[in-house]
């Protein structure tokens, strides 16, 4: 994969919001292709047009990561128009009410929307890679890494399923030859989107590169964020339990 170039071709799912559009939005500047899902249309199709005025090629799709065929339509839509999938971030935000659109409880009732759509952009993923013969996966773990077990009842079982779901990802991924996954997860405390993104980008294109070199700058840019990260939980005042629980 030729690193920040027009060819290197990039799939975001969650992309109309967050960590997914400030993702989006670093790599549009790095000189990447971008194929953009999300469930809503709107904001999808005014991040479309930003990455534009970056200068990215740019396509945007209503895709719901809790349908397989949805992102698998995602999938198609990409390789129609760039002929190839190089780097897949997968983010799968948590629902929302349809009421009114607020965020649902993430613990609870999202719990079962994200680890499908974890699974879904997987299997997606896999199969671009594997006709490819080579592809990066990014998971963009939505609840926090670092907070301690106990917490909520809720919380605790959320975190075990997405742990499960994760280690499945990454046993699949390793059957395809030329893939490499990682599974990006803030610790603690609510991170930024905006200072969040620069990381995932060089993430992903560290483990873009090929052999040892490759190895050895992705395995830097994992320690990077894991420092990082954990610089971040000391610095903040740690979250409440009624705040995680609200």
């Amino acid at each position: 994969m030729a690193l920040s170039s027009p060819r290197t071709v990039v799939v975001i799912t969650g992309a109309s919001s967050g960590p997914g559009r400030t993702i989006a939005l670093e790599f549009a500047l790095s000189g990447a292709s971008l194929a953009l899902g999300s469930r809503r249309e709107s904001p999808l199709d005014g991040l479309r047009g930003e990455c534009e005025m970056l200068q990215a090629r740019t396509l945007a799709q209503v895709t719901d990561v809790a349908d397989q065929q949805s992102v698998y339509a995602l999938a198609n839509a990409a390789l129609a128009r760039f002929g190839r999938v190089d780097i897949w971030i997968n983010y799968a935000p948590p629902s929302t009410n349809s009421k009114d659109g607020t965020p649902a409880d993430p613990f609870v009732s999202g719990v079962d929307f994200e680890t499908s759509g974890y699974e879904h952009g997987a299997v997606a993923a896999l199969a671009c890679f594997k006709a490819l013969g080579s592809g990066v996966l990014i998971n963009v773990d939505s609840l926090l890494g670092g907070a301690p077990p106990g917490l909520t009842s809720e919380y605790d079982a959320a975190r075990r399923k997405l742990r499960l779901v994760f280690d499945d990802i990454a046993r699949r991924a390793g059957e395809v030859d030329g893939v490499a996954v990682s599974r990006v997860q803030p610790r603690r405390v609510p991170v930024p989107p905006e200072t969040l993104a620069p990381r995932v980008v060089a993430l992903a294109y560290a483990q873009g590169q090929r052999g040892w070199a490759g190895r050895l700058s992705a395995a830097a840019e994992r320690l990077r964020f894991y420092v990082w990260s954990r610089t971040l939980a000391v610095t903040r005042r740690p979250m409440l339990r009624s705040e995680l629980s609200e």
